[in-house]
């Protein structure tokens, strides 16, 4: 039998054994304890449109997945309609940080990436076939875009090439069915210097003005004709100023969904894979909206009186075609002029 003093050493060893174990599961709880829960972001997205336009659907499904994929951790406000400033303003506010998504066409983003004004070459594309086999999220020529963007803005995430259907051409004095009817006519085009060139081309004055900007320089005749997608010709009401909407169908249009380097850098690994996940799927929203809309908005402007004209194409493509090698060259896209004849014949 243990002695009295012999069963109080024991007791005494069990209980610094018990109070040790206790130490230690409290070190680890407090140490669980101190782990703080993942930080939430909230990030502005800008675009110069407002609804019905492809890109708005574009940017609510984006914004969504972003906030599903990372369990609320990351909500997208969206802020259309220019509410944060036209898109050179906003592209620059991205190289800072404190504009965290834009959605613009490739053409107004151009001046902080050239190489994007690839897509500013008219009938370009094939077909929409050969438009959503170019644009899709593996295709060769959004990995180049991509490699373009990092190498001409280091401060500019890429995410993802859309669309929003095909751009045509409205006139505030009269139909166009060739090139000849625009001769010497006034031109607003978009930020691009190859937009410039390609409407020269077509015998044009190009005027450039920023799209807040198009309704009151038509209006006022700074500006007699310009170009715009077919949704965003409705959602802006050109058509009260420009009433003649002539179906050149010149482009397929390309945007461009990109996002500042900063805020993405400050984004755990998780939601930057989240951002690009709900990226992808929203570009192929974007894509499919610009070409379901199309068809409704052309019936809507028969309501309001506007004339649809069909358009000598062929007249069109003979001009600016040919010139497609040449401008490539001079814009030192040749490469990726290359990958989209590629893409054309799979």
């Amino acid at each position: 039998m243990y002695s009295w003093h012999g069963r109080t050493k024991l007791a005494i060893t069990v209980l610094l054994v018990m109070a040790v174990v206790a130490v230690a599961g409290c070190g680890q709880q407090e140490e669980g304890a101190s782990q703080e829960p993942q930080q939430t972001y909230e990030l502005k997205l800008a675009t110069m449109v407002t609804d019905p336009h492809p890109w708005i659907p574009m940017a609510e499904h984006f914004a969504a997945r972003v906030e599903e994929l990372t369990n609320g951790g990351v909500k997208v406000v969206l802020y259309p309609g220019g509410t944060l400033g036209n898109d050179q303003a906003t592209l620059e506010d991205m190289r800072y940080g404190t504009v965290d998504f834009n959605i613009t066409t490739s053409a107004n983003a151009s001046p902080f990436v050239p190489a994007l004004q690839v897509f500013s070459l008219s009938y370009l594309f094939k077909d929409s076939e050969h438009f959503r086999r170019a644009l899709a999220p593996d295709s060769p020529l959004v990995e180049a875009i991509a490699q373009e963007v990092e190498k001409a803005q280091p401060d500019f995430k890429f995410l993802a090439l859309s669309g929003g259907g095909t751009r045509s051409l409205s006139t505030r004095f009269g139909p166009v069915r060739t090139p000849a009817d625009l001769k010497g006519r006034r031109m607003r085009v978009m930020m691009s210097p190859i937009e410039s060139q390609i409407w020269e081309a077509l015998g044009t004055i190009p005027v450039s003005v920023p799209w807040t900007e198009l309704y009151t320089a038509i209006q006022t005749g700074v500006a007699e004709a310009f170009e715009s997608s077919t949704s965003g010709y409705w959602s802006a009401k050109l058509y009260e100023v420009g009433p003649y909407h002539c179906l050149t169908q010149h482009q397929f249009m390309v945007s461009v969904l990109l996002m500042s380097k900063k805020t993405w850098d400050q984004l755990p690994a998780e939601y930057q894979q989240a951002v690009v996940k709900a990226a992808e799927e929203a570009a192929q929203v974007g894509i499919d909206k610009g070409f379901e809309v199309e068809a409704e908005i052309h019936a809507k402007l028969r309501e309001k009186n506007v004339t649809i004209v069909e358009v000598d194409k062929e007249s069109f493509q003979a001009i600016v075609v040919p010139l497609h090698d040449q401008f490539a060259e001079d814009m030192n896209v040749t490469h990726l002029l290359k990958i989209i004849r590629d893409l054309a014949g799979e």
